[in-house]
């Protein structure tokens, strides 16, 4: 009887220890939210983890967990991405496994991991694979089409081998595809009377800030009525994926009949994006074309009521073309998204209120 007493006894002070030492690993880890990691996102596709040594509008210095002390140049850097302790995270191991837990802290060989399922674990972090944050995933959804605004394009580089479709009023279909890091190619037909060509060049170069170049070319599919034309133009955009603003400019052509006509002018836009929820943004789109055009009159009349038509009076007169629109983006999932605006579109005497809405999937 005094056997299974102590017993007893033994196995109770092993129950209470036990998880006296969870609750103090616990609360040991638990103290702050300091931060443990810096997962560092580039341009090709890369991503470093460590720690941050030193920052400047060129260059970034990191203590990377494997490569040790590097410097990365700012243009290169797509997204930073900070872990603070009791960050939500998923732990991919090299035999398959994958846990799931607010990591706690990270020692000089394991990852701190509270599971719900086992409570504290230490996991070797040669054992890694891969890890990721949930955090971002938690709060928001990414914007699926982020280096456009309703059509017209911003400095931001469409990322390597990413892509997405866009769709606009059912008619309108367009692809666009990064190519390279800074070169996407995009194109697209609005049944059934044009198609269209979008090339682009983007590149940061500073934090922040992005400056590109590009076209949108035109050319109707009728051969009984060629008409083409095209925007080559410049942008510079202040901002990220999620909140930024882009001016633009270009001077227009245009190809009719044979004949060519460039605009007096330059076309320019003004526009942008502000993430106003978790899947919701404002983005607004605005073009102003100034346009010059020749008046032409053949002849007068003389003081006797007579036409004469062998003298060419010629004139110039300037109109005010816009188009404006603040609207909405609702992202509906982790790759899709719906845009809806009205835009005013005002002819140079007068204006008219139209629905534009289009549906884009990235892939």
């Amino acid at each position: 009887m005094k056997k299974i007493i102590v017993l007893i006894l033994l196995l109770s002070f092993s129950i209470t220890s036990f998880a006296q030492i969870q609750d103090s690993e616990i609360t040991k880890h638990n103290k702050t939210d300091s931060l443990l990691l810096t997962f560092i996102y580039l341009e090709s596709g890369d991503i470093y983890i460590g720690h941050i040594i030193s920052e400047s509008d060129t260059v970034l210095v990191i203590v990377e967990k494997n490569l040790g002390v590097i410097s990365l140049q700012a243009a290169e850097i797509k997204k930073i991405e900070n872990i603070f302790r009791n960050s939500s995270i998923q732990l991919f191991l090299s035999d398959n496994s994958i846990y799931t837990g607010k990591l706690l802290d990270v020692e000089k060989e394991n990852y701190i991991l509270e599971n719900l399922h086992t409570g504290v674990v230490r996991i070797p972090i040669n054992m890694i694979n891969k890890i990721t944050s949930l955090e971002e995933k938690r709060l928001v959804s990414h914007n699926p089409n982020s280096t456009r605004y309703f059509f017209a394009p911003s400095a931001i580089p469409l990322e390597k081998n990413g892509g997405y479709y866009q769709n606009a009023y059912l008619l309108s279909n367009s692809v666009n595809f990064g190519l390279t890091p800074n070169f996407s190619m995009g194109g697209g037909v609005i049944i059934p009377l044009l198609f269209f060509i979008t090339p682009k060049v983007g590149y940061k170069i500073r934090k922040n800030i992005y400056v590109g170049a590009g076209l949108i070319a035109a050319t109707t599919l009728i051969p009984e009525a060629t008409i083409s034309g095209g925007i080559p133009f410049g942008l510079i955009t202040i901002g990220n994926t999620e909140n930024n603003f882009t001016i633009g400019s270009g001077y227009g052509l245009l190809w009719a009949d044979e004949d060519f006509e460039q605009t007096h002018y330059p076309i320019s836009t003004i526009n942008g994006m502000v993430r106003i929820s978790k899947r919701i943004q404002l983005v607004s789109e605005n073009w102003i074309i100034p346009f010059k055009r020749h008046m032409e009159e053949e002849g007068y009349f003389d003081n006797n009521g007579y036409w004469v038509d062998d003298i060419e009076l010629e004139e110039m007169e300037t109109k005010l073309y816009m188009a404006l629109s603040l609207g909405l983006r609702i992202m509906v999932g982790e790759r899709s998204s719906v845009d809806f605006t009205p835009v005013y579109l005002y002819g140079g005497n007068d204006g008219v209120v139209v629905p534009y809405l289009d549906y884009v999937y990235k892939f």
